[in-house]
């Protein structure tokens, strides 16, 4: 086994656990994309900037686990 095999599965691993952070945030939670506009909480002043879901979740893909450590931080509260 060469280095390229065991970077190519770390790289996989690490952009499944973003994409499943970035549904789970989008669809489960729905906190981001509220459509109360009265509604501002300054956390979630990230839906100002980003209002297209798939451009959130390939986001979240990319970050990976900071994306996985940040939502746990984040329930924890």
């Amino acid at each position: 086994m060469t280095f390229g095999y065991y970077l190519g599965i770390s790289l996989i691993i690490w952009l499944v656990v973003g994409f499943t952070v970035g549904l789970k945030t989008v669809y489960i939670d729905k906190v981001l994309f509220k459509v109360d506009p009265n509604d501002y909480d300054e956390p979630y002043a990230i839906r100002d900037f980003i209002e297209n879901q798939w451009l959130y979740i390939a986001i979240c893909t990319l970050l990976g686990l900071i994306a996985l450590i940040a939502d746990l931080y984040g329930s924890s509260k």
